[in-house]
């Protein structure tokens, strides 16, 4: 048969065993073989690419102790400067809509559904700066209300599952939200006692006017949240 060339092949798997095996071929095709496994060493090569590109990489939390101080610390004066905000805002809010007389004459029935609608644009508002609140805690260890935070801390001590987390944040979140209300009713509705000139049509007013503007605060606070974010390089 003449001289005949024997050309080895070694293939590689995904555990970097090799298998040699051996081809026997005519002159002249041996340049075929090489360049055979020229190719598929290319090919494993681009995969194995593809696959390290294709797995996200998921933010570390803080672990060192300087780290959690600071996320407590920085939490715990956002959660002060978000609530005078808020306070302020919304109570303006109120008194500016209360004073404005625009619901001025407003049937009873009308002025609690007005007040039921003004609910859903806070909840739709506030939904917003949930998600942007949760995003915080999970790439920097901060928040903007504090309870958030401890729920969020509190729960990511026990499950690691993003649903969980998300749902505690949230939870933090709505229920220091809800403390917050009870305030305006008791000064809304308190008013109405002490005084003749304050009806429960007025207190229902002010109440409106506190809802908008804590729709306005937490759909502002989610936006700066959200450029505070852009301006934060992901840990990885």
């Amino acid at each position: 048969m003449g001289d005949t060339n024997i050309t080895s092949l070694v293939v590689s798997n995904a555990n970097d065993t090799s298998v040699p095996f051996s081809v026997v071929s005519l002159p002249g095709f041996a340049g075929s073989a090489r360049r055979g496994v020229g190719t598929v060493e290319t090919t494993a090569t681009t995969a194995t690419a593809a696959v390290g590109t294709s797995t996200p990489q998921r933010p570390a939390p803080v672990t060192t102790r300087a780290g959690r101080v600071s996320a407590w610390g920085l939490s715990l004066l956002a959660t002060g400067a978000s609530t005078y905000a808020l306070e302020g805002i919304a109570t303006a809010a109120g008194l500016l809509l209360a004073a404005s007389g625009v619901l001025d004459g407003m049937a009873h029935g009308l002025l609690v559904a007005a007040l039921a609608l003004s609910y859903v644009v806070w909840a739709v508002a506030l939904r917003t700066n949930l998600r942007e609140n949760h995003t915080l805690l999970i790439r920097t260890g901060m928040s903007t209300n504090v309870l958030s935070k401890v729920a969020h801390d509190v729960a990511a001590a026990r499950s690691s599952r993003p649903q969980v987390l998300r749902l505690a944040s949230s939870a933090g979140y709505v229920a220091s939200e809800v403390v917050k209300e009870v305030p305006y009713y008791a000064g809304a509705f308190g008013a109405t006692v002490l005084t003749d000139s304050v009806s429960s049509a007025h207190a229902l007013v002010f109440l409106i006017g506190t809802n908008l503007g804590a729709g306005a605060y937490e759909h502002g606070l989610a936006r700066l949240t959200r450029l505070l974010l852009a301006r934060t390089p992901t840990r990885t």
